[in-house]
């Protein structure tokens, strides 16, 4: 299980770039781009033998520097349904 949040970022921010295993966004949280990615994450996690994959919103996706985010994703809705359940059932 994931312990520190904050540990963890600032680790993977560590990487000298994007992996198929994570992904950083700024504000971009277009639900079809979203689930896009979140497979793609899960697919390429199992393919490194990783137990995590990793999307991570307010982190700059070319310098990996922690810029912040306006994205609140329990806030967010895809038409009138909450992101999340329009996820899990897409």
């Amino acid at each position: 299980m994931i312990g520190n949040i904050d540990i963890l970022v600032k680790e993977l921010c560590k990487l000298p770039k994007e992996v198929g295993w994570v992904e950083f966004k700024h504000n971009n949280c277009e639900p079809t781009m979203v689930g896009e990615d979140i497979s793609a994450l899960a697919n390429s996690a199992t393919l490194n033998d990783r137990d995590y994959a990793y999307m991570i919103w307010g982190v700059d996706d070319g310098t990996h520097e922690i810029i912040g985010t306006k994205v609140r994703l329990q806030l967010e809705k895809k038409g009138e349904q909450e992101l999340e359940n329009w996820l899990c059932l897409s």
